[in-house]
């Protein structure tokens, strides 16, 4: 059985066979004892975690444990609103956590549930809608996903957008510089990447084609 457990950039739990994830998800208990989801999130702390830490092995969706959700890559995780987990990625968390008070808190000394809390105001309504918002392709950094003609795609280096899957990055294709956009990362993440912080892609992103 196909769980459904694999996580796009708009943040929606899909059920595909495909096996590569360079991360793994957590949202709290989304499963019942069958295995099935029967909600989109239940913590408000959205976080992407090394697929091994420590040795550990979980059984998939056992009862009462939280949900094992799977990223393509980092840049897919922060685009569904997934931060870096303190505790597994506690480096990559602080690299984040950095950036994002930077350019959106200045000055400011703030925990991460603090900064947690204003993602989720950005990345999904009360009806449980992905939350976009739109922006001209040259003003958009390094790792910001957006929606192009229906179809989703990643700026993975200056001028390269390439067309995302959950088997990884397609092929690259040429977006006027002044086109309007509808972005999927979360605003704030999209300010972090701007201030340098530069999140990691499945390497697909190398080879795509032209």
């Amino acid at each position: 059985m196909t769980l459904q457990n694999r996580i796009d950039p708009w943040g929606n739990l899909q059920s595909n066979p495909s096996k590569k994830a360079m991360l793994m998800g957590n949202r709290g208990v989304l499963h019942n004892k069958e295995k099935k989801i029967i909600r989109s999130w239940k913590l408000k702390a959205w976080i992407s975690c090394l697929t091994q830490f420590k040795g550990n092995k979980r059984e998939i969706f056992a009862e009462g444990r939280y949900s094992e959700l799977f990223f393509l890559d980092e840049a897919t995780a922060f685009a569904a609103g997934h931060r870096p987990c303190s505790e597994c990625q506690h480096d990559r968390s602080q690299q984040f956590k950095t950036a994002w008070i930077q350019t959106n808190r200045p000055n400011q000394k703030l925990k991460l549930a603090e900064i947690g809390t204003q993602v989720h105001q950005e990345r999904i309504t009360i009806d449980q809608q992905k939350i976009t918002f739109d922006a001209v392709l040259a003003d958009l950094p390094i790792g910001t996903c957006f929606e192009y003609q229906s179809e989703t795609f990643m700026i993975t280096k200056k001028n390269y957008y390439l067309n995302w899957s959950f088997d990884g990055y397609l092929y690259r294709t040429d977006i006027p510089a002044h086109t309007l956009l509808k972005v999927l990362t979360p605003r704030s993440i999209v300010k972090a990447f701007q201030q340098g912080f530069t999140p990691i892609f499945y390497p697909t992103a190398a080879s795509a084609l032209c």
